[in-house]
């Protein structure tokens, strides 16, 4: 990843910073999020030395802050699943900061993906995000998130495209090959995703 993404990545890390300084609400808020930008430099290619000198800390604290980013993530087998689990995790803070317009520009989504013919199976999908775009955010988030093999599946009718740009996809997919559960095995036994209708229509 080149300079301008490192850049970003810092330039984030130190916003967060700033902001925990500013009220105990947006410290609270912050400090989760702080392990979160160090742990997508450390992914992005970045050293542990590289990150504290960058930042200003010792590399105990780059480290107690990547293994606190890692010890928040689910031990989730297939790559495709981790994509998209990194990938909806990204989304989920976009629905923190702006939950309107993610909301508005989703439903426009599903909306498009209603007008494309479609299984009964892929259908049931976008039935179930339209329904969770329409309730409470916080079920939002914890659907998107839940660890099972439903959310498995929903997330892979993911109705979130445009809402990450190019770079935060990037970062999503790097972080879930970085630290990469090391189990092995499949659902079914075959390697396969379960459908492929519109396996990163998403987010």
């Amino acid at each position: 990843m080149g300079s301008a993404m490192e850049q970003y990545l810092i330039n984030e890390v130190n916003r967060q910073t700033r902001l925990t300084e500013a009220a105990r609400n947006a410290m609270l808020s912050s400090a989760a999020r702080r392990p979160e930008g160090i742990f997508g430099l450390h992914a992005s290619g970045m050293s542990v030395r590289a990150i504290a000198s960058k930042l200003g800390c010792s590399p105990a604290v780059v480290q107690s802050a990547i293994a606190q980013a890692r010890s928040s993530r689910p031990q989730i087998a297939r790559r495709e699943n981790r994509v998209a689990y990194e990938l909806h995790r990204a989304v989920a803070t976009h629905l923190d900061e702006r939950p309107n317009e993610v909301i508005s520009k989703t439903m426009e989504n599903v909306a498009n993906m209603r007008s494309k013919k479609r299984d009964p199976f892929s259908l049931g999908w976008v039935s179930l995000w339209e329904q969770l775009l329409q309730g409470d955010l916080e079920r939002l988030k914890e659907s998107m998130l839940e660890i099972s093999t439903d959310a498995e599946d929903l997330r892979q009718m993911s109705p979130f495209s445009g809402v990450l740009s190019d770079g935060e996809r990037l970062l999503a997919i790097k972080k879930a090959a970085k630290y990469a559960s090391r189990i092995t095995g499949n659902r079914n036994g075959t390697g396969e995703p379960r459908h492929r209708d519109e396996a990163h229509d998403n987010a």
